[in-house]
């Protein structure tokens, strides 16, 4: 089970465990592809992410295209 965010529910994502882009909480419809979600993201962190390669987030809240996007 993995857990929003924005209003810290579990989610049931299924045997992939992965959300898709459009994909919103079911309790609070926050986006769930975003940079508060992945594993890769660290307020300390530069850009707040520890992924070298990806690039730096307008918005960490927001639904995004990031390729090394994985749901904590």
């Amino acid at each position: 089970m993995q857990v929003c965010h924005a209003c810290g529910k579990e989610i049931d994502l299924g045997l992939g465990g992965s959300a898709g882009r459009r994909d919103e909480c079911p309790h609070c419809r926050a986006p769930l592809h975003a940079c508060r979600n992945c594993a890769a993201y660290d307020e300390t962190a530069r850009y707040g992410c520890r992924e070298p390669q990806a690039e730096p987030p307008h918005d960490k809240d927001a639904a995004n295209y990031c390729d090394f996007f994985v749901f904590r």
